[in-house]
């Protein structure tokens, strides 16, 4: 039996539109656990990487001291409702060490025993397996995410 080339096309692009449905599925599987569960991931951090950036810019101005550090809430025109979402998430630790460079922690998600989720910029390199006071509450750092970027996670 013979499969005409009219009906040889239609099977292709069955297939190519089955393809593209699973691959829809699975990309929309996975931003649903990225945002749903961790709260931080590759998704949060395209869709708000701007503000973010905002965080660490207005933590760097908070004046903490080579040396020092300091934890507070962002002001409110800085947080948004996708970074507030638990009784402790939003909290932005800011630590600079003795030749002024910062590592600054901003926890998205904080699901007590569940765990903490965020991101930790630093100005210098940190090694993923790294575990530093510096990026308390975090205890492990996905590779980097973009310059200076990390995804974080921690047991606290």
């Amino acid at each position: 039996m013979k499969i005409s080339n009219e009906r040889k096309r239609r099977i292709v692009q069955t297939l190519i539109q089955l393809f593209s449905l699973a691959a829809a599925l699975c990309l929309g599987l996975w931003g649903w656990m990225d945002l749903s569960y961790t709260k931080s991931g590759y998704l949060d951090f395209i869709l708000h990487k701007n503000q973010y950036e905002q965080m660490v810019a207005h933590a760097k101005q908070s004046g903490v001291p080579p040396g020092g550090s300091n934890r507070f809430a962002p002001p409110q025109q800085l947080s948004k409702k996708a970074t507030i979402r638990d009784d402790y998430s939003g909290y932005i630790t800011t630590t600079r060490d003795l030749s002024g460079h910062y590592t600054i922690t901003i926890i998205t998600s904080d699901k007590h025993h569940g765990g903490v989720f965020g991101y930790v910029y630093s100005d210098l390199t940190v090694k993923p397996a790294e575990e530093t006071e510096t990026t308390a509450p975090f205890q492990r750092l996905s590779p980097t995410l973009d310059t200076h970027w990390w995804i974080a996670e921690g047991d606290e």
